[in-house]
């Protein structure tokens, strides 16, 4: 059922009446309105999908430098999929660990040492998290000095202003190194860390080790022992003393 009939038939449907959307795939390029449409009912048989997105298909794409392809897409997209997989956007550093806060950060992706290299920045995103990991920030970076320091604005979703983490951050749109236009992605923090260790920026010499904690709450002093491979709070858990921690 192409779009047109199956927004006709929705849209001139009598309140009350029970539509059956046969089994296939049906795209929709717009909203369909049904306002005012009481108890109307629709009922899909099995296979049957909507679909929001747009189709591309080989031909619509034209090679824009060595191994990189352009489409024109005609309306705002939030994703791009090949098949049933979704593609994250350009962003540094690529998102790598499905394990790591943001699948992968690097320290360095605010840095001048590294931002300098990126031709055109603006209109990229920088997302990090809070200074103490009580939730995070983005950014939009409106452009770069000279020096190669970004000019960024927002970092108004925390009401902690305390700065982003040291490490934990990373920015979208790696344009010198893609050679791309404007690129957007989101990513979710996904808890600890499965494998800290091989994070980059992580003290390779204390992987593995277990370390000698005194732990003072109040009155009372404590003694344990710490993993270098767990964060410090899931020590004293582990230890059995009731450490004060909100999210």
């Amino acid at each position: 059922m192409n779009e047109h009939t199956l927004r006709e038939l929705i849209e001139s449907a009598s309140p009350g009446a029970v539509l059956r959307i046969p089994m296939g795939f049906h795209r929709i390029t717009s909203p369909i309105r049904i306002a005012g449409k009481k108890d109307l009912r629709l009922i899909g048989e099995d296979g049957a999908v909507f679909r929001g997105t747009v189709p591309l298909r080989r031909a619509d794409f034209t090679q824009i430098a060595n191994g990189v392809f352009s489409a024109p897409v005609p309306r705002r997209a939030d994703g791009f999929f090949v098949g049933d997989r979704r593609y994250t956007m350009a962003r540094y550093p690529k998102a790598t660990d499905p394990n790591a806060p943001f699948g992968g950060y690097a320290a360095d992706s605010v840095l001048p040492e590294k931002t300098k290299e990126w031709a055109d920045p603006a209109g990229g995103y920088v997302h990090a998290m809070h200074r103490h990991l009580w939730g995070g920030f983005s950014y939009r970076i409106e452009g770069k000095k000279t020096d190669g320091t970004l000019i960024l604005s927002g970092g108004w979703q925390n009401n902690r202003q305390m700065g982003m983490h040291e490490m934990y951050r990373f920015a979208e749109k790696e344009i010198a190194t893609l050679g791309l236009e404007r690129k957007f992605i989101r990513r979710e923090l996904l808890g600890v860390t499965k494998n800290v260790a091989a994070l980059p920026g992580y003290p390779q010499e204390a992987a593995g080790k277990v370390f000698n904690l005194t732990v003072i709450l109040g009155a009372e002093t404590y003694e344990i022992k710490a993993d270098a491979s767990e964060p410090v709070l899931v020590a004293i858990e582990k230890a059995g003393i009731p450490a004060p921690s909100r999210c």
